[in-house]
């Protein structure tokens, strides 16, 4: 009999350890994809906030000007509109027209953030939001800070992140029905997810059993049985 538990414990150590190197590899991979699409957009954030503080890119011919602000990287699938916005909070420069439509999102979170803080806080990622320059398609935002000469505040460019275009990213991915991905913020907001799921986007986890242990982590794997269903689970995740 004792044999037989050490040979059954044996293998159910190898299993576990074989599902959770599997887990680790999709959170891995996805977090990869996921990364490096951010890079990309952030990094035409960055060009546009290069160009709209250049005088002699400012006072080019609109459609002249509009190309080099906005690159082709801007149109890829999943990603809204790029949007320079004065200290306002006024569309002065739109990746998606030449005259730029007429709104202010001095109301918006990820603009309170820059103006508010008292230095420029880098790369910010807003919590979800239904963008109403595009049908208020479920989002989030990607944006930075536009510094005046003197360093003051003098407002903010912002790209916008299609949460469906995760969605259907986890889709392609074949976990089983009992199986889930999902993608949180730092702070806990949950940001998108797969089917499985039936929380609603925006739904604060900071305060789930689970999230402590993500929480202050790169990456890593754990088995746990305080998930939302109560069952048993092996959680694998990737900053």
């Amino acid at each position: 009999l004792i044999f037989f538990l050490v040979i059954g414990y044996d293998f159910y150590r190898s299993t576990l350890a074989m599902n959770r190197q599997a887990a680790a590899n999709v959170a891995t991979l996805i977090g990869q994809d996921v990364a490096r699409n951010v890079e990309l957009f952030d990094l035409s954030i960055q060009s546009v906030i290069d160009g709209v503080t250049d005088p002699d890119i400012l006072y080019q011919e609109p459609g002249l000007r509009q190309k080099i602000l906005f690159d082709k990287s801007a149109t890829a699938p999943g990603l809204g509109a790029i949007v320079a916005l004065d200290e306002k909070g006024d569309i002065y420069m739109d990746s998606w027209s030449v005259n730029p439509r007429a709104e202010n999102l001095a109301d918006r979170e990820y603009f309170l953030a820059h103006k508010n803080a008292s230095r420029d806080i880098g790369l910010y990622i807003s919590q979800p939001f239904a963008a109403r320059l595009q049908g208020d398609i479920p989002s989030f935002s990607m944006s930075r800070r536009i510094n005046k000469p003197d360093g003051s505040f003098g407002g903010v460019v912002s790209g916008t992140i299609k949460i469906s275009y995760f969605e259907h990213l986890f889709a392609k991915v074949s976990l089983g029905q009992s199986n889930s991905l999902v993608m949180l913020k730092d702070n806990g907001t949950l940001i998108a997810h797969n089917e499985t799921i039936k929380a609603k986007v925006g739904a604060d986890w900071s305060s789930a059993p689970v999230f402590q242990h993500v929480a202050g982590h790169t990456k890593g794997a754990f088995v746990s049985d305080r998930s939302l269903d109560g069952i048993d689970r092996l959680y694998a995740f990737q900053r």
